[in-house]
């Protein structure tokens, strides 16, 4: 199993580093096509402009629905090619993706883009998804993960703005949305000119540039993608949530803009995780994740803990101390080029499918409006960029959950 994925790797990180035909995407282009000509499967991503940041309340979880819907329509044909699909939400975006072997992907990419784009999904198709998702949200709702991550919203951008609402809905949500409601979100949400995709694998050039772009033409209209508002400066910024816990949740954000490198705010998290994680020198610690979420605006870096309650101010401290320093000065160049191999590792390796490729390419499109190999990108990193990326944060928000 090491020497296959060894082998994996070594195939990837020579694609990428190639930087194929479509190493830089333009600024209005709707998909950009990586062909990896060693390959034998292929992704496709997409990402539809469309989420809880545009719903309604009563509309919240719609965006999601709607798009688990779309695959459960079509989820028996593209079976029955071999091909694997999945959709996920966020409140700036809704993503598709698929994955299928490399023989049939022009047939299969077809009939999702059909089913995306001109046949609204049937009612048994909705309640299939609509089962399916209700079940997944019953067993999140209520848990610390979620709670912390409630907490950190409110705090994040106020307790009304919809920006606070969990990002796929809610069981009851979900379960009250119409048939009707989704049908008429496909319709009018799910277009191209609110869409971006990519295609990756042994696909060539030519055809499935021409088969996308007859779904997805080239515009001079650049896709809206919503922003949170500027946060209240009057507001507290921090959260506390008290809980009969023998442990303690921490939610610590970074806010940054939209001129801030992402890639190299992914390497400041890489950093910090590294300093946080559970090791026998920290063993208060019990968990920790660092996220990079993105919007129209910038997006935020937010670090999770869960640690011993004694402890949890001392860690927020800590973390809020770990990104001032890394702001305030350079790592020396040995110690930032060890760092930057460890990362490269850790990025490649969650890029291993056709799909994580694929997705990755779609969201930086949508995002950025360009697309850069992710080596390109790692190796574009500097000390003085890292610095840059650690000294533009904002100020953290905090939430902690715990006994008092």
């Amino acid at each position: 199993m090491r020497s296959y994925r060894y082998g994996v790797m070594a195939g990837l990180i020579g694609t990428l580093l190639l930087g194929t035909g479509a190493a830089e995407a333009r600024a209005q282009a709707r998909f950009v096509v990586i062909d990896e000509p060693e390959g034998s499967a292929v992704g496709v991503a997409l990402v539809i402009s469309a989420g809880t940041a545009w719903e309604l309340r009563s509309e919240l979880g719609l965006s999601y629905l709607a798009a688990r819907s779309v695959v459960e329509e079509v989820r028996p044909t593209l079976a029955a090619l071999g091909a694997r699909l999945s959709a996920g939400c966020d409140r700036a975006g809704t993503r598709i993706t698929m994955a299928l072997p490399a023989n049939v992907w022009e047939q299969g990419t077809e009939r999702l883009l059909e089913a995306i784009f001109e046949r609204p999904p049937s009612a048994a198709a909705i309640e299939r998804a609509r089962r399916a998702i209700v079940r997944e949200l019953q067993l999140a709702e209520g848990s610390d993960a979620a709670e912390i991550r409630a907490a950190l919203a409110r705090v994040d951008h106020g307790v009304a703005d919809r920006w606070a609402r969990p990002p796929c809905g809610t069981a009851e949500t979900i379960g009250a949305l119409g048939v009707g409601s989704v049908q008429r979100l496909v319709k009018t949400r799910f277009t191209p000119y609110r869409t971006v995709a990519a295609v990756v694998g042994p696909v060539g050039e030519a055809r499935p540039r021409e088969l996308l772009g007859r779904y997805l033409p080239d515009s001079e209209l650049p896709l809206l993608l919503p922003a949170p508002p500027r946060p209240d400066s009057t507001a507290d910024r921090n959260a506390r949530v008290l809980r009969n816990t023998i442990t303690a949740w921490i939610a610590i954000s970074f806010a940054f803009g939209a001129d801030t490198d992402p890639e190299a705010v992914r390497l400041l998290g890489f950093m910090l995780e590294q300093r946080i994680a559970p090791a026998p020198t920290r063993p208060e610690i019990y968990d920790a994740t660092v996220e990079v979420a993105q919007h129209g605006g910038g997006g935020s870096l937010v670090v999770y803990l869960v640690t011993a309650p004694a402890q949890a101010q001392g860690w927020v401290e800590e973390v809020r101390s770990l990104v001032e320093e890394a702001g305030a000065r350079e790592l020396p160049e040995p110690v930032f080029e060890a760092l930057r191999r460890r990362y490269t590792g850790r990025r490649l390796l969650g890029l291993e499918s056709p799909e994580a490729r694929a997705e990755d390419a779609a969201l930086q499109l949508y995002y950025e409006k360009r697309f850069t190999p992710p080596l390109r990108r790692i190796e574009a990193l500097t000390p003085a960029g890292l610095r840059e990326a650690a000294a533009l944060l904002a100020p953290p928000t905090t939430a902690l959950l715990g006994p008092r």
